[in-house]
């Protein structure tokens, strides 16, 4: 989720980590959202980055080797 908001991504649709949990009860499901949340927010920290919108298409973590960040 990180990659596509540094993209430029404003939604993130996924599934598959659900589905497994979504067999088993409520309760499991919502631990993959926390743990989800948890990694977004390591993802954020990680990158120095406080808040989502400085995320948000940020060109210093689009910008490939060689690439003048000027």
């Amino acid at each position: 989720m990180i990659k596509s908001v540094i993209l430029g991504a404003s939604i993130c649709g996924m599934a598959t980590p659900f589905l497994k949990p979504a067999m088993e009860s409520a309760d499991a499901v919502v631990q993959v959202i926390e743990q989800i949340r948890r990694e977004f927010t390591t993802a954020m920290f990680l990158l120095g980055m406080s808040d989502i919108n400085s995320v948000y298409m940020n060109r210093a973590l689009i910008l490939s080797e060689g690439e003048d960040r000027n």
